[in-house]
Parts: structure tokens; C-alpha cells; sequence
């Protein structure tokens, strides 16, 4: 995936205070948008069904399709996300054409991970959404672009 990416680092306490739904609202196509969550391990009030849903992910190969609407819908009611790897496309056959999970992350327009509850990484084919995070957000890294990075 060449793209360019942000680490997003705020924290108070030692926690960090960006929720996933801070990092979606500043996606303007999410509709326009196919994701995929490839891992999760969180807490929230998100009920039976849709928690039901999620515990496949490990056993799903290319993660487990979702919705944006139903994305930004439990991205407000997690507690905690301690580990996410969350990817999209604009391609509608991209899931289809990925092999595995690892092609998922490689070749997806944008990819979003929580990694140990202690950061946020956003990798993205489009500037302008790194550019408005940089923004949105005060302790920050820019990752940049290289071709040896698995992002």
C-alpha cells in the first residue's frame, strides 16, 4: 500500500483519549468505502447479535465485512479497543480478489490499527485525510512513506 500515515499518540493519564469514532468522523467517503475488521479484542455495549458477529473475525480469512453505517454505529458504543486492524477500499471486488489477510492490509486504501491500547496508526492512499487528522489531533507522528514498510 503506498500511502502516507499518522500515529496519533493523545493521551491523558496514560490513556488514550482518540476513540475509533474520532478517527471515522473525519473520513469524508466511508459510505463510499468496503471495509473489512481483520482483528478486534474490546469491550462495549454492543449486544448479543453484533458481539456474536465480531468473535468470528478469527476465524474469518479476509476479517469480517462490515457496513459503514454499522461501523460508525459500534464504533460509539466500545469502551475500549485494545487491538483493531481495521482496512477498506474503494474496489467493490477487493475483498474478493485479496487472498488473505495480509494481501487485505497491502493493498486496501485505508487502514486503521489500535495497537496495545497505546496508539493509533491511519494509512491512506488520500493526503488530505492524514492532513485533517494532523489537524484534529496534538501528539503526532507522520509516518512517511516507504517502500520497505509493510503499511
Amino acid at each position: 500500500m503506498s500511502s502516507f500515515g499518522i500515529r496519533i499518540l493523545d493521551k491523558k493519564d496514560r490513556i488514550v483519549t482518540v476513540k475509533l469514532f474520532d478517527i471515522l468522523e473525519m473520513i469524508d467517503n466511508g459510505n463510499a468505502l468496503y471495509w473489512s475488521i481483520i482483528d478486534l479484542e474490546a469491550t462495549g455495549d454492543l449486544g448479543e447479535k453484533t458481539w456474536a458477529e465480531l468473535d468470528e473475525i478469527e476465524n474469518l480469512e479476509k476479517g469480517l465485512l462490515i457496513s459503514w453505517k454499522k461501523l460508525v454505529s459500534i464504533s460509539k458504543n466500545f469502551w475500549d479497543i485494545w487491538d483493531l486492524t481495521l482496512v477498506a477500499s474503494r474496489n467493490s471486488n477487493f475483498f474478493q480478489e485479496c487472498k488473505n489477510q495480509n494481501d487485505l492490509c497491502k493493498s486496501c486504501d485505508l487502514k486503521i490499527v489500535m495497537f496495545d491500547s497505546s496508539y493509533w496508526e491511519v494509512f491512506s492512499k488520500d493526503s488530505s485525510l492524514i492532513d485533517r487528522l494532523a489537524k484534529q489531533f496534538k501528539d503526532i507522528e507522520i509516518l512517511i512513506p516507504n517502500r520497505n514498510n509493510k503499511h
